[in-house]
């Protein structure tokens, strides 16, 4: 009598049928057939009966069950026990961000770097606030956020009411992206005044409709447009932007191409300065307050922050 049995015939009254049984076990009808009989031999008496509606159990075979399926749990919560204990073993870091190529990019050197040690990283694409309620509720370890300095007293007492704490890394013009598509695409000058913005349509994210980020046009004293689109993914965004004369509002990261991304992107984009504004995009990272970071979560915050330093004109 071994727990395999156990585990077998609590599958085969589970399934009622000896073939999907052994299909769920991975093993073969005549192995699992075999492994039964000699149990109900061991017994004396028949745990199954076969009839023409499949399998069912005779009165002592149910009474049997009743006992070994007990021991069948408590061997799966020790092995379950000893794969929590083992997993122990495993660095690990949850991160949630409004998303960006360079964190997956930086994300998979961080791999490189701890493989052999045994890494799990988990990533949330999130909006919104998403990522600081994530991060507060224990989701994620620490998240990378991009806000707006307008609304730097509300995110304060939003961050204070979580208890989480913020860490700037890179403060950005802002700027708008177009695709070919938009005739601003082929302007002269990388800076644009907002009354240049009359006759595109805005993409915003679905998070800028309602709430205290609803104004951000106003805001950055942008012309409002009776067309926009309300987008929830990126990808959505992207090809919006490729076939129409729209802009969405980015961070302006100051580098050799000249405003001008074409990676990965369903069209080439170009990201034009807003002249004479006076908000700014600040990008960084939170955790929260009392939450002490381990030796992977330094390392993709050091990384994030090199790259920064290495790739870009601080502002």
């Amino acid at each position: 009598m071994t727990l395999t049995q156990f585990k077998y015939v609590l599958e085969v009254e589970k399934m009622g049928s000896i073939n999907h049984a052994a299909n769920n076990l991975f093993v073969s009808q005549s192995v699992l057939s075999t492994s039964i009989k000699k149990l109900e031999e061991e017994l004396g008496y028949q745990i199954f009966t076969r009839t023409h509606r499949g399998i069912t159990c005779t009165p002592l075979g149910k009474t049997f069950l009743s006992y070994i399926r007990p021991i069948h749990e408590q061997v799966q919560n020790i092995n379950r026990m000893i794969e929590d204990v083992s997993n122990q073993h495993t660095i690990s870091l949850s991160i949630a961000s409004s998303g960006w190529t360079f964190l997956s990019t930086i994300m998979a050197e961080l791999y490189q770097r701890y493989q052999t040690a045994g890494l799990r990283l988990e990533y949330y694409e999130a909006f919104g606030s998403e990522p600081e309620n994530l991060v507060a509720n224990h989701i994620a370890d620490i998240g990378f956020i991009r806000r707006y300095t307008c609304y730097q007293r509300s995110n304060h007492a939003n961050f204070k009411a979580l208890k989480l704490h913020f860490f700037p890394i890179y403060s950005a013009d802002i700027g708008v992206t177009v695709s070919p598509a938009n005739p601003l695409f082929y302007n002269k000058s990388n800076f644009i005044t907002t009354d240049m913005l009359r006759g595109s349509v805005p993409i915003l994210h679905t998070y800028f409709d309602a709430g205290p980020y609803s104004n951000i046009l106003t805001q950055l004293r942008i012309p409002v447009s009776p067309n926009r689109f309300m987008v929830t993914s990126r990808a959505a965004m992207y090809e919006i932007l490729a076939h129409t004369n729209s802009y969405y509002i980015n961070s302006v990261f100051v580098h050799s191409e000249k405003n001008i991304r074409t990676e990965g992107m369903v069209s080439p984009q170009r990201t034009l300065i807003l002249k004479d504004c006076d908000i700014k995009s600040e990008f960084g990272w939170f955790k929260r307050e009392n939450a002490t970071l381990n030796t992977i979560a330094m390392d993709l915050v050091n990384m994030v922050s090199s790259y920064f330093s290495n790739n870009f004109s601080f502002l």
